[in-house]
């Protein structure tokens, strides 16, 4: 079975996770997932996680794999929408890239922009809607700079909750409010028909172990409460209005923690991983982290591409992150496919130069034979017809071919004339022969010495067959070397053997 496997790296405020996932055509496996405190986001602590990470995926005995995938957290991501009457992906860059330059009051130098195209501008039929993400440069260069010193360069750089959008089922229908709650920040998305609409960071998190007891169940309650204002504030401008909440996070795989949403946003409410699948998983029994599942979401998205970019990503270009093993394998490759395209063109010339060579002496020999056979030729001919020439020339030089030689043309005109009774009133006009058929035209008295003559010639040695083609009465001015009434007949005689 075809499987890839994915490096996942997942970083939210002071924890750093890490998991092996295993991506087949049929399965989704998370064969490695570890967690490390990474502290404040400094250059230093983010290396140190990282190293932390490689040495407990070594001393478990798992190779490291090539594709390496980095999901940041959204808690300093920004996020806009908008709707554009066309569809076009570079017309869309380049308006939002004048945009976003007046969007935020930041030096356009301190941030990237990335632009997810979801799907059709809500009421137009060639519009497109288009989210923008954008992060601060510093916090994605501390990431890359960590990973490059690991010798780790990222093919997919993307940040929360665009795995998690992408996981979802394709089927999803109706206006839901996604709600991805974490420790210090929640994440929300609207979507209306699997279309994302708005995307919004809210500055309302959630800590570990606040519902272990009655009065975390009410902070619990209470966090409901403040992100259903944060979320009718986001809503504010839109023309959708949720009719379900789909909630992912920590919190939500404890019991009755999605129940107390339902009541404070008063909708149904359903939770990624148990009550819907998320990337075809569902949460395993008694498991509390979400980190596995979103791992398999990170591993399950596509490769961005130059004629692909389904998702927002800030990974850096791949010739930066071409490293030196790379290059001398993909040297030896290439001197490998450059030295068989030159061994195989080196064969072809040959084997045609040799072609070309012998055909040059055939034809060579053919000239001189036919200057032989010919001396007072002149005429300048191609080899195809020097082989027709020279075969007619030893044709007539042999006497004709074995059949005209076997059938002497004495022999049968001796036989003809004997077998004719003088009796016949026949005068022969024409007589043709060649090695197959004997042709003859002339009159006779009556229809019956025609017949007469047909039954007299073939039973003549040599003749197979004798036939009258025409016979009819003359007409026309009398001859007086012919009777009356004489019948101009033409005849023919098949030949087959000797005489």
């Amino acid at each position: 079975m075809l499987t890839k496997d994915s490096f996942i790296l997942l970083p939210c405020g002071t924890t750093l996770t890490g998991a092996l996932c295993r991506i087949g055509l049929k399965s989704r496996n998370v064969l490695w997932l570890h967690s490390v405190p990474c502290g404040d986001p400094q250059n230093v602590s983010a290396e140190a996680g990282v190293r932390a990470l490689l040495d407990g995926l070594a001393a478990a005995n798992l190779p490291l794999p090539e594709d390496v995938r980095l999901c940041l957290s959204a808690e300093n991501a920004l996020f806009r929408d908008w709707a554009f009457p066309f569809s076009s992906p570079g017309k869309v860059r380049q308006a939002l890239g004048l945009l976003l330059e007046s969007e935020f009051p930041f030096e356009p130098s301190l941030l990237e922009h990335r632009i997810h195209l979801a799907g059709t501008a809500p009421g137009s039929r060639k519009g497109v809607q288009a989210i923008s993400v954008s992060l601060f440069r510093d916090e994605i260069g501390l990431w890359l700079d960590a990973l490059a010193a690991a010798k780790l360069f990222p093919r997919l750089v993307t940040s929360d909750p665009f795995p998690l959008l992408h996981g979802l089922p394709k089927a999803l229908k109706g206006t839901a409010l996604l709600l991805h709650v974490h420790d210090r920040c929640t994440v929300a998305a609207l979507l209306e028909g699997g279309i994302v609409r708005r995307v919004r960071t809210l500055p309302e998190g959630w800590t570990p172990g606040d519902g272990t007891s009655e009065a975390g169940e009410a902070a619990l309650s209470a966090l409901a409460g403040r992100l259903r204002h944060a979320c009718a504030l986001m809503l504010e401008g839109t023309t959708f209005t949720p009719e379900s909440l789909l909630l992912y996070g920590e919190p939500f795989l404890r019991d009755r923690a999605a129940a107390r949403f339902a009541e404070a946003f008063e909708l149904p409410a359903r939770t990624l991983g148990q009550d819907m699948p998320l990337a075809g998983q569902l949460a395993r029994l008694g498991e509390d982290d979400p980190s596995r599942l979103l791992a398999l979401c990170v591993a399950a998205l596509p490769t961005p591409g130059t004629w692909r970019q389904s998702v927002p990503s800030f990974h850096r270009p791949r010739a930066a992150a071409f490293s030196g093993t790379r290059a001398r394998w993909a040297l030896r490759a290439a001197g490998c496919f450059a030295r068989a395209g030159a061994a195989f063109l080196c064969s072809v010339g040959a084997e045609g130069y040799a072609h070309r060579r012998d055909a040059l002496r055939y034809e060579t020999a053919s000239r001189e034979l036919f200057r032989k056979a010919l001396p007072d030729a002149r005429a300048s001919v191609n080899p195809v017809q020097m082989e027709s020439i020279l075969k007619s020339r030893i044709a007539a030089l042999s006497g004709g071919d074995a059949q005209e030689a076997s059938f002497p043309v004495l022999g049968l005109l001796e036989a003809m004339h004997t077998a004719v009774p003088a009796s016949l009133a026949v005068h022969v006009d024409r007589l043709s022969l060649d090695a197959r058929r004997c042709g003859l035209s002339g009159t006779a008295a009556t229809y019956e010495q025609v017949n007469a003559l047909r039954d007299a010639l073939a039973a003549v040695p040599g003749v197979r067959e004798a036939k009258i083609l025409s016979a009819a009465n003359r007409t026309g001015r009398p001859d007086p070397n012919r009777p009356t009434g004489a019948v101009i007949f033409e005849m023919e005689m098949v030949l087959g053997g000797r005489p």
